[in-house]
């Protein structure tokens, strides 16, 4: 058999081990998803063109870029929803911005909700990422974040220190051009002019810019039990 025979068999392997589930009848379920990390994307719509809310990373490896509001499993955490919601309160503090737990964010955040618009569980990195529709926070997100990150609180609740606003013209831009510099709006805070937004090119941290391109670059994927999640 020569390479490029053996090339066509593996590829014919691969695509039909991804449809067994779907021969089988056994549909692929979020709550049964091997994940190692979740987080959450709040979105939000302005004057007809949505953006998304993401943060700066305060220290660690990717210091410095932007992700959504996101993080590892805790040990005894077995469904993504649970992670993504914690780490979402925690990195949002949203207890103080917005007055929502963990609880209630993981309730706001669940899939037969309708507030999640798309869950996109990306299966090589064992992640996955909540696009949720935050419309009615997006004013007390912006009112609220930084004086809260001045209370005096545990560290977890401070791994991010700065908002910013991007389009998702600008991430989809990004993820077909493979370039983690976007062009976002950026809420910052001088005790002289208080709260104020400012144009700038700002990083997004390279989890997010791999996990949105399977998205934004239409890759082929399988919806499960649920249709607003894809397992790519």
């Amino acid at each position: 058999m020569n390479f490029f025979n053996k090339i066509s068999r593996s590829f014919a392997l691969a695509h039909a081990l991804l449809y067994i589930p779907l021969i089988t009848g056994q549909m692929p379920s979020l709550h049964t998803f091997r994940y190692k990390a979740a987080g959450v994307l709040p979105v939000y719509t302005f004057k007809g063109q949505k953006w998304a809310i993401i943060a700066r990373e305060k220290g660690g490896s990717d210091a410095g870029t932007y992700d959504s509001f996101a993080g590892s499993a805790d040990k005894g955490e077995n469904d993504p929803t649970i992670t993504a919601a914690r780490e979402c309160a925690e990195e949002l503090i949203t207890h103080m911005v917005i007055g929502k737990n963990s609880n209630d964010i993981r309730d706001y955040i669940d899939v037969h909700n309708k507030n999640t618009e798309l869950v996109i569980a990306d299966q090589r990195k064992k992640y996955a990422l909540f696009i949720t529709n935050f419309d009615k926070y997006v004013d007390d997100i912006k009112h609220n974040f930084y004086t809260a990150l001045k209370t005096k609180l545990p560290y977890r609740y401070k791994e991010k220190d700065k908002l910013a606003f991007v389009s998702f013209k600008e991430l989809k831009r990004a993820s077909q051009s493979n370039c983690p510099t976007v062009q976002a709006l950026i809420l910052s805070y001088d005790p002289t002019k208080k709260q104020y937004m400012k144009n700038a090119s700002i990083q997004l941290r390279p989890i997010l810019l791999a996990v949105l391109k399977n998205y934004f670059n239409n890759k082929p994927y399988q919806t499960g039990t649920n249709p607003t999640v894809r397992f790519y």
